[in-house]
């Protein structure tokens, strides 16, 4: 295929800052269709972009047949529906992170994308700079040895949000405080990012979690801490907290612990470093220019996927639908106060 089509559900302020610029800019991409329930939106953005097809309903969006794949940027509650329509319409899916909600949605939609032959991606940002992909080749050559723990933070700004604030200085960007659109808090939104990454990096999936995870007066969680059985034996320890104070970096990292040696990932900071016994310490950075944080980068591959012009997923919805089911069973140990067993399908490779 010369060219791909492609249609963007969900014309919120991240589409309009991320996917719909890569798309726009991309040599073999055609934003054919904009869909949203806010006729309004659609339209401005519809103008703005000189978009043919608009449209208010995926059902009707996808009956047209003008597009060969979307970009699902709806609220994180309505992820699953769109997917699983778009996926059984034979349309090829990138949907922002996290995927969708529960293990059992995820991994129906990795059977809907396999059975179509479909490609199937989430938006995982921080899979895509060049010293995740360099921590990434380490961690797979077994450099470090036996895998014993994965420890990771993410610390950030978003208390405001969870407490009804926007994401953008313009007004736009809420809905996180309401668990009917957002479905939980830091561990939905950032967490995911820190589980999203493990996952891609180790090939790793959890077969036991327990989830402590405090709302502090909210209706979504603010404050979590999650801990889970790795399959491969070792442990997984995940923390993260929205309160970070204003004028101060957020704290996002991930270290590696292994039987010889240790690395640690500061994404933050887009840089890595590597101790092995009786070497030097080895230190891994971006190349002058390069973001660390690519946020159009995911929309870009899912053009090029599509087009032939690279077979290599970084990130494929079964990756994603393993950090799903450690974000199931946090919420769920969570409200049992006690571990909670993950099924078998994470343990698929």
């Amino acid at each position: 295929m010369s060219r791909a089509r492609i249609a963007v559900v969900g014309a919120g302020w991240f589409a309009r800052l991320a996917a719909i610029p890569a798309l726009v800019a991309h040599p073999d991409a055609d934003l054919v269709a904009v869909c949203d329930t806010d006729e309004a939106r659609v339209r401005d953005t519809a103008q703005e972009y000189g978009v043919a097809h608009t449209f208010t309903s995926v059902a009707d969006l996808v009956d047209a047949d003008v597009a060969d794949g979307v970009v699902v940027a709806v609220s994180q509650t309505a992820h699953y529906d769109v997917c699983a329509q778009a996926l059984s319409a034979g349309l090829h899916v990138l949907v922002e992170k996290p995927m969708v909600l529960t293990a059992e949605h995820a991994w129906q939609l990795v059977d809907l994308a396999r059975a179509g032959d479909r490609i199937l991606m989430v938006g995982e940002t921080f899979h895509y700079p060049s010293v995740s992909r360099r921590v990434r080749e380490i961690v797979q050559s077994g450099r470090l040895g036996r895998l014993l723990q994965i420890a990771g933070t993410f610390n950030s700004h978003t208390a405001p949000l969870f407490a009804g604030g926007s994401a953008m200085p313009d007004g736009r960007g809420g809905g996180y405080a309401d668990p009917a659109l957002a479905g939980g808090g830091q561990g939905h939104t950032q967490i995911s990012h820190l589980a999203g990454l493990a996952f891609w990096t180790t090939g790793e999936a959890v077969t036991e979690v327990f989830g402590y995870l405090d709302n502090a007066g909210l209706r979504v969680d603010l404050v979590d801490a999650i801990v889970a059985r790795l399959a491969g034996g070792g442990s997984l320890a995940l923390s993260a907290t929205g309160t970070m104070p204003e004028g101060h970096p957020p704290r996002n990292r991930l270290e590696y612990y292994g039987s010889d040696g240790v690395l640690i990932h500061d994404l933050g900071k887009a840089s890595a470093s590597l101790a092995l016994p009786r070497e030097p310490a080895q230190t891994f950075e971006l190349a002058e220019g390069e973001p660390g944080y690519p946020v159009q980068a995911p929309a870009r591959e899912f053009v090029d996927l599509i087009t032939g012009r690279t077979s290599d997923n970084s990130a494929p919805g079964d990756t994603a639908a393993r950090s799903v089911e450690l974000l199931d069973a946090a919420y769920r140990s969570a409200a049992a106060g006690a571990p909670v067993p993950v099924g078998a399908r994470g343990l698929e490779r």
